[in-house]
């Protein structure tokens, strides 16, 4: 998804992309796949690793096939509607730092009428499956290759919402234009607010979040450490040997195998939110753990 994005927006200066982005605000925590932001609007996007099929009902319940057998998941639009509601939600709180007056300087802008929209992407190989009467979920899950002529869409949907030639009814609620000057002190807060985040994992310290975050040195953070769920994750090491010169092999099972005295240990993680264990995810050469529990998510090793 990110080679994508990048091959679509990477030459787009008024188009920013967010990868793994990591958001706080209020007690609620996000982690968001992808984001695209834009003068005009915002879209969360969620990717999902699906080499088989997934098909949603009517109630808009979700189920996964592996093996030839279907069973139910959550539901990534709800996690990405989740998202998409905290990052909305962050901006409004700083909007006193991050916007211009308006009106003569006698009226604060804020962010309530810019657009978040979000989009599921799913792996090219996957097949998707969904009732007729849904329209609007075949408009936003995609095939990942789908999803940048998607995004291109809604941007051209918000930027016409934000004219001022557009006096649809819609856009007395959603509707706005960003300013460059506010669009950049933006970019800079989000960036700021998840070095903090993650500089915060590094030493343990508390992730409550000031506009003064704002003015964090990006270039400290450190982007090759892994982390679970706000906590750093040590990395794993042979139970033969105790050499941490690993790489992950398939047989009938996800497990390590040492590079140095050839021995193997059993890849067994749980999640750090509910307990239970995490499926193994492989994705080029990155592989996650996925709770099918709480839907918590983390990259916890590359192959070398």
């Amino acid at each position: 998804m990110a080679f994508y994005l990048r091959r679509a927006f990477g030459e787009t200066a008024e188009v920013l992309v967010f990868h793994d982005l990591r958001l706080c605000y209020g007690g609620e925590h996000a982690q968001l796949d992808h984001l695209i932001f834009h003068r005009a609007g915002l879209i969360v996007i969620e990717s999902k690793s699906v080499t088989s099929a997934v098909k949603i009902n009517a109630r808009e319940e979700w189920a996964r096939q592996w093996e030839g057998a279907w069973s139910g998941m959550p539901s990534p639009l709800l996690q990405a509607r989740r998202q998409g509601k905290v990052l909305h939600q962050l901006l409004e709180a700083n909007a006193g730092v991050l916007r211009s007056r308006l009106a003569f300087g006698l009226l604060q802008g804020g962010f309530g009428a810019l657009p978040v929209d979000v989009l599921v992407a799913i792996s090219d190989d996957g097949l998707i499956h969904y009732e007729r009467e849904l329209p609007h979920i075949a408009a936003q899950v995609k095939k990942a290759d789908q999803i940048p002529d998607r995004a291109r869409e809604l941007m051209a949907h918000h930027r016409r919402l934000a004219s001022v030639f557009h006096l649809g009814r819609e856009s007395l609620d959603k509707g706005l234009m960003l300013p460059e000057a506010d669009f950049e002190r933006t970019r800079d807060f989000l960036l700021a607010h998840d070095a903090e985040n993650l500089r915060a994992d590094l030493t343990g310290a508390s992730s409550k979040q000031t506009a003064a975050s704002s003015t964090l040195p990006v270039a400290r953070v450190q982007p090759t450490t892994l982390h679970v769920s706000g906590k750093q994750t040590r990395p794993p090491q042979c139970s033969k040997c105790g050499s941490k010169r690993l790489s992950i092999l398939y047989k009938h099972s996800y497990y390590f195998k040492c590079g140095d005295c050839g021995g193997n240990t059993a890849l067994r993680r749980t999640c750090p939110q509910c307990g239970a264990l995490l499926k193994t995810r492989k994705q080029g050469q990155r592989f996650y753990g996925d709770c099918p529990g709480c839907t918590t998510s983390e990259h916890f090793f590359t192959n070398p």
